[in-house]
This record gives C-alpha cells, structure tokens and sequence, in this order.
C-alpha cells in the first residue's frame, strides 16, 4: 500500500509560565511552550517542534523565552514525517518597569513644601507615569493609617497633622515605590486670652495674660496699651 500524507499536524496548545490571560500584561519574564500536536500518520513523540520569535528564524524545541520588555510574538512549527508542517503564533505583553509619581501640593494658590504649617487648606495632587509599555493604570493614596484610595487629588481642608503616602500602578501589576509627605494645616485661631490682674500699688497694676493654640503653638504676641500696639514678641 502507498499512502499519500498531505495534511499537517493539528495545531499545537500554548501555555505560559506564570499563567497569562490572552490580552493582559505580564510583570515577569514568561517561558511559552507548545505542546499537544497530533498527526494522522506521525506518532506525538516523533513530531518535530521549532520555535521561532520573529517569523522567520526557527530553532529546535517547544519552548521560548521572553524576558525583555514590550509585546513578543511567539511562532511554533510542528512538522511531522512526510515534512508537513503547521505554523501557529501567538502575542505576549511584558512590561517589568516600574511606574513613578510625582506630588505636587498648593496652599492658597502657592507651593506648599510640606512638614511645615500653613493657615490654608493643602491641595495634594499626584501624577504617575509609565515607560514600560503597559500604560498607567491609577493612582492611590493612604492618609494616615486609614484605607488606601484610588485617586489623583486630596484636600486637607480641617486644622491637623497628616502623614500622607501614595503611590501608582501600571496595567501589568507593576507598583511604583511608596512617596510619603507630612501637611501639617492650622485654620483654627488660638484661644482668647485669659487676663489676671493683681494690684501692686495705688497706680500699679500688673495684667498676666495666658492662651493657649491646639495645632501649631503659638509663635508671638504683641501687647496694646490703649494708644498703640507693641511689637511682636516671642
């Protein structure tokens, strides 16, 4: 008997190593393998894999490496032994980079350093930027110990000392590393003052006046004679 073979093996199946979803983007080096091919004539075991990662090179074996960033198309032959053959590809998407992000906060219009106190309400604002490929996914930001929140701008806009953290995501999973700033915002006015009087003579009196401010001290007085204030005085 004389048997004609011209049809080539079935398609091979992929997998990836660590498991990827058709579509996404992977934040690790992936191995892609091919396995599963089946032929009418040619036993599984004596079906031939090449792999390739441009279409056009083929070097033996049913697995590749991708380990750099960017979008890799992975080409398998399988060719049995009346040399037909079957090319199926597939794309990946790896981006192992990184994001940033930037903080830039404002009080009453100005630049607002932080660590420091001001008699506004503080703007915080952030920008977070990708370079490996995959895109900004968002950002998000912690205020003191509470729950992170996804979001790009927070107000301080009641009297207090904040510890605020934030950071930025990639659409690979990718995490930037954590910023950290202090805000430290008093809009409350310092207590009025408590005023004590002690006589010391027929025209001498002595006034002691006390007050005290809850967030940012009290840094200077001054004191009014009934004609003219005086200079502030620590």
């Amino acid at each position: 008997y004389v048997f004609n073979d011209n049809t080539a093996p079935s398609a091979p199946d992929f997998a990836s190593v660590p498991d990827t979803a058709d579509g996404t983007w992977s934040n690790q080096s992936l191995v892609i393998t091919a396995s599963g091919s089946t032929d009418d004539f040619t036993q599984p075991d004596d079906l031939v894999y090449e792999y390739s990662l441009d279409g056009l090179t083929y070097l033996p074996g049913n697995e590749a490496d991708l380990t750099e960033n960017g979008t890799h198309t992975v080409y398998f032959r399988v060719t049995d032994e009346s040399e037909n053959s079957v090319v199926t590809s597939k794309t990946y998407q790896i981006d192992k980079t990184l994001p940033t992000i930037d903080l830039d906060m404002t009080s009453d219009g100005s630049n607002y350093p932080g660590a420091e106190w001001t008699a506004n309400s503080v703007i915080a604002e952030l920008t977070g930027t990708d370079t490996g490929g995959s895109g900004l996914d968002f950002c998000e930001y912690q205020v003191d110990d509470g729950s992170w929140v996804e979001g790009d701008s927070v107000t301080f806009d009641q009297s207090g000392t904040y510890n605020l953290t934030y950071r930025a995501w990639d659409q690979a999973g990718n995490s930037s590393d954590e910023g950290t700033a202090v805000i430290k915002v008093d809009l409350t006015d310092p207590e009025d003052f408590a005023l004590d009087a002690t006589v010391l003579g027929i025209d001498k009196i002595r006034i002691e006046a006390e007050t005290t401010d809850a967030h940012s001290g009290i840094d200077a007085y001054r004191v009014y004679n009934g004609t003219s204030w005086s200079d502030w005085m620590e």
